[in-house]
């Protein structure tokens, strides 16, 4: 085992779907030409005598969910007026801050636990180069991606995600490199590739899991006079995520020395991507990069203020994906998550959103 730290390896798919809504920006990391897409079909669908439309109302914020006091919503507070809610069912896909932040304006004394956990990635960023004559027969452009996961010591969970680039001409292949890359965290730039033309450039985006464990991270109300933004967010990595930061750390470059051939060796081989202090451009060098510049000082996939559970005492949403005590809101995505773990989260909402579409 190469990486002592992990627990499983496989190729990552790389194939991207081509949707018909071409002409809106970042179309592929965004949910907005499949929303119009869909909203096209029902409408369609509708005037045949088939279902119902979908209508989307735009610049419109949703200030608080008005209940009877019983747990029933009754009205939508909104930026443009009360709508009420009748019969309907209020289904919250809002991502993990936004429900977070309305349900804690609408229902802060009967849902005390929410924003008590609040979890995420980490992530450390590295990229490399290995020379074309370390790998047999490469096309004049290869794109290739693995996935790796681990495990720390003290149970937290990481992840390597790993993109490969052999462009002989990097700039002819800048279109198709857009395309058909995995991962928007895990591109190579075009700083990186023009000068690699004989080099495969490797780069590593490898996340690590917030504990959920960690009393210092929470959202909690500030007293502000918006409802939509009157919450602060605290997340410091503790005792055991610095643990886990350390061991996933390591994970690419031992990714990255058995991917070049030389595993168990120095690697003298492989160079590293620096940047400059400017974020202009950067530079290539035999030495691996200080910590401090593999580091990012972000957190991603956010997840867990309204955490699923059976128990109202220890949770905040419960297995019906409905808030406890409350009978007619529904809650998706990040929010609901127990602990972040370590894997991409859109799969996982996904299957827990069709669940609740199931269910509904």
């Amino acid at each position: 085992r190469y990486v002592p730290s992990a627990l499983s390896a496989f190729p990552a798919p790389i194939a991207v779907g081509h949707t018909p809504w071409k002409g809106v920006k970042f179309y592929k990391y965004s949910t907005v030409g499949t929303l119009l897409d869909l909203q096209q079909s029902q409408k369609a669908l509708a005037a045949q005598g088939q279902g119902q439309p979908l209508t989307i109302v735009d610049h419109c914020v949703v200030d608080r969910l008005v209940h009877d006091g019983h747990g029933t919503v009754t009205a939508l507070e909104t930026s443009r007026g009360p709508l009420a809610v009748s019969s309907a069912k209020v289904v919250l896909a809002m991502g993990t801050i936004p429900p977070a932040t309305l349900l804690m304006n609408s229902f802060k004394e009967s849902l005390p636990n929410i924003g008590k956990r609040y979890t995420g990635h980490f992530m450390s960023h590295i990229t490399a180069r290995v020379k074309r004559s370390a790998f047999k027969d490469l096309s004049a452009l290869e794109i290739g991606a693995t996935y790796l996961d681990g495990k720390a010591p003290n149970g937290l969970q990481y992840h390597v995600q790993t993109s490969a680039f052999a462009s002989a001409n990097p700039e002819a292949d800048e279109s198709t490199i857009a395309h058909e890359a995995p991962d928007a965290a895990a591109v190579a730039s075009m700083a990186q590739l023009k000068g690699s033309e004989d080099y495969v450039v490797f780069v590593c985006a490898t996340l690590g899991e917030a504990s959920e464990k960690n009393p210092d991270n929470w959202i909690r109300m500030n007293g502000g006079t918006d409802p939509a933004t009157n919450i602060t967010l605290q997340l410091q990595p503790g005792v055991e995520d610095h643990h886990l930061w350390d061991v996933l750390d390591e994970a690419p470059y031992q990714s990255i020395d058995v991917m070049a051939g030389c595993a168990g060796c120095s690697a003298p081989e492989v160079e590293y991507w620096v940047d400059d202090a400017s974020g202009n451009g950067g530079r290539w060098q035999q030495e691996r990069p200080d910590r401090k510049k593999i580091r990012l000082n972000i957190i991603v996939h956010e997840a867990s203020p309204l955490w699923m559970g059976r128990d109202p005492a220890t949770s905040v949403v419960g297995l019906d994906y409905r808030p406890h005590g409350v009978h007619n809101v529904y809650v998706t995505g990040g929010a609901l998550f127990p602990t972040s773990g370590s894997w991409n989260p859109t799969l996982t909402m996904c299957g827990l959103a069709q669940d609740l579409a199931d269910r509904l």
